[in-house]
């Protein structure tokens, strides 16, 4: 039985929450134990189709065995730095590779998929469009949104902050299970002026949490677990300090 990628429906909820449980059970990929609540499921899937952020799933026959949602929010946060009058820019658990890397890495799993991909994925980097689709990866690489693909392989986030002219802060949480440690390090290897913060026992969400699987899952869905105060402090600090150093430019 092939697997397959499709985009993500609301009617997936289900298949997508038990999927999320046989991750979490894992105890590598994710900062839980078992996946939240199916109403809280159901909200986050809603939220991100909604966004018409990209949400897959990779299923085996009629079963989900995979998903990949992507908040795109890092990207346009860099390009809107280089084209306004910013007074700085705050990389919060940001990227630190291009697209391309992340769905090669995200696909090494499944070698029937992998390797169509990597050739798609090289013709777009190369700025061409494809019609060697196969079936299987049709929602992901189908020709009508090739051209936006071309054009989100173009940013390479280590690149992208080099261009940068106002002060920058990296900021990254140690008990991230996301985004890691190492893609802040790769990050603050563009802009070697910027700021760099690792916030000790931050997480994912920001939030004052240990390397610990309950407390993580609790992280979650419980809002009197505080954001981080070094987080705050250091963000705040380099804002106002940003916008100090605006004000003086402009006398």
């Amino acid at each position: 039985m092939q697997f397959a990628i499709r985009e993500a429906r609301m009617k997936d909820v289900k298949g997508y929450h038990a999927c999320l449980t046989s991750v979490a059970l894992e105890r590598k990929h994710i900062g839980f134990v078992e996946a939240p609540p199916l109403r809280d499921s159901r909200k986050w899937m809603k939220t991100a189709l909604d966004a018409r952020n990209p949400f897959l799933v990779l299923t085996k026959g009629s079963t989900i065995v995979g998903w990949c949602d992507v908040g795109r929010r890092e990207r346009e946060g860099l390009i809107a730095t280089q084209r306004v009058t910013a007074a700085g820019f705050v990389s919060l658990a940001g990227p630190g590779w291009a697209a391309p890397a992340i769905i090669r890495e995200q696909l090494r799993g499944a070698p029937n998929l992998a390797r169509p991909a990597d050739r798609i994925l090289s013709e777009l980097e190369a700025g061409r469009t494809t019609d060697s689709v196969p079936p299987e990866l049709r929602s992901l690489f189908r020709p009508s949104v090739q051209p936006y693909l071309i054009s989100w392989f173009r940013y390479d986030p280590a690149k992208e902050i080099a261009k940068v002219t106002v002060p920058v802060l990296i900021v990254q949480g140690s008990t991230d299970r996301q985004v890691s440690v190492e893609d802040a390090h790769y990050l603050k290897k563009g802009d070697q002026q910027a700021q760099f913060r690792i916030v000790p026992g931050m997480n994912h969400l920001l939030k004052a949490v240990p390397d610990d699987d309950g407390k993580q899952l609790a992280s979650l869905s419980d809002p009197a677990i505080p954001i981080h105060t070094m987080l705050i402090d250091e963000t705040s600090s380099f804002a106002m300090a940003a916008d100090q150093r605006r004000d003086v430019g402009r006398h």
